[in-house]
């Protein structure tokens, strides 16, 4: 399963940041950090996946504030 988080910060290099973000915040439903956790805990997610994706949310905060 591949994570629709990476492929909207892939994507958004070619289609802009913000029309990707708004795509992927409709298909979230609830709690985002929830989502992602349950992720990680159930194993469709790895470690290093989370760790990737907890850079990346980081990085978009700073820019989006």
């Amino acid at each position: 399963m591949v994570n629709p988080l990476f492929n909207l910060l892939n994507g958004a290099q070619q289609n802009g940041l913000q029309q990707q973000f708004d795509n992927f915040r409709k298909t979230v439903d609830g709690n985002p950090q929830a989502i992602v956790e349950n992720l990680l805990n159930t194993g469709q997610m790895s470690k290093q996946q989370y760790q990737q994706l907890s850079q990346m949310a980081n990085a978009l905060r700073g820019m989006l504030r």
